[in-house]
């Protein structure tokens, strides 16, 4: 059984009868038509997995808060309403868990929408679930609507999520030690920049699974491809591969995101884009442009790393020596 199939299925049964169904839910958007309103849900579930350090609870309740809205706002909606089901760790004390509640309840606050209740419930793992309602007031952003040609931006700088999951494991070295203990990483919200590029783009991306693996996609769903030339690394991220001395690219590839916005522009409007981007104020990069289907690469410091599966293509490094390396290290370098 596939996956269309499988979510047939399950619709068939939860809604009773499919036509019915189709008279409220665009299937192809993910939206609900509620009366005159076009409305858009989207659930998130953050747990140890995500590697997210927990020795500040208020930057960890921040960080699960702003990504619970990345999913929205990067298809250019509002969110309106937020809930969400909270699992306590039994190791949690009363000042934990009302630091890291005040986290989610000020990223929240920052959105300006009400929060309509939350479910909680003691366990010996903590695990957090969102849900996070918007209304569609103009256009959905979409992430196959790239076209060649047009410009690749970004929210942010990359690297930051990866650099959180690279500091919550104990890895035998001074210098990130005392980064870990030292170092607060907060994610951004990107709620304004994500009402500028719904007046400007038609395809955006979050970067929930890591920069590569999320412009990968974004490219695939569209049926392009991409030449980056210019990445705005985090600098926790670059010190940290210096203490390390390892490749800086590997803040690129690795699976933990940093919930930034990828985004396309056309050349013919880049130049308005821009003056808008600096009337407000914003930190946005072009990182690339978009080409033809099957070309993913990325040339800095006259060296080309090739991101696609190609096997004519050119490389001189590639991912999957990256991965390699990437296992060999953790393995000599974690301590038990």
């Amino acid at each position: 059984m596939n996956s269309k199939n499988i979510k047939r299925n399950i619709n068939d049964i939860l809604s009773g009868n499919e036509n019915k169904f189709k008279k409220f839910y665009d299937e192809e958007n993910g939206t609900l038509k509620i009366g005159d309103k076009n409305l858009l849900l989207t659930t998130s579930e953050f747990s140890r997995d995500n590697l997210l350090r927990e020795s500040d609870p208020y930057i960890l309740g921040w960080n699960v808060g702003v990504a619970s809205f990345s999913s929205m706002i990067a298809r250019g909606v509002n969110p309106v309403y937020f809930y969400h089901t909270l699992i306590i760790s039994d190791k949690w004390n009363k000042q934990y868990l009302e630091s890291f509640v005040m986290g989610i309840s000020d990223v929240v606050e920052a959105y300006e929408i009400p929060f309509i209740r939350g479910t909680y419930h003691l366990s010996g793992k903590w695990r957090f679930n969102a849900s996070v309602l918007g209304v569609m007031d103009k256009k959905l952003l979409k992430p196959n609507l790239a076209v060649k040609g047009d410009s690749i931006y970004i929210t942010g700088y990359i690297g930051r999520g990866n650099v959180e999951a690279f500091l919550s494991k104990k890895i035998k070295n001074r210098g990130i030690e005392r980064l870990s203990r030292t170092y607060k990483n907060r994610f951004r919200i990107r709620r304004d920049e994500s009402n500028l590029i719904k007046n400007f783009s038609e395809a955006c991306i979050d970067t929930k699974d890591g920069f590569i693996n999320s412009l990968n996609r974004f490219v695939d769903l569209g049926k392009v491809g991409y030449k980056l030339s210019s990445i705005p690394y985090v600098k926790s991220g670059i010190l940290a591969v210096k203490m390390l001395e390892i490749p800086k690219e590997l803040l690129l590839t690795g699976n933990f995101g940093e919930y930034e916005l990828i985004f396309t522009i056309k050349k013919e409007r880049e130049s308005e884009f821009l003056k808008t981007v600096s009337q407000n104020d914003l930190n946005i990069f072009k990182i690339g442009t978009i080409v033809e289907e099957g070309i993913k690469v990325f040339f800095e410091d006259e060296k080309e790393i090739d991101f696609s599966n190609n096997k004519n293509s050119k490389e001189i490094v590639k991912v999957k020596e990256y991965k390699a390396f990437l296992k060999t290290f953790f393995r000599n370098n974690f301590k038990s």
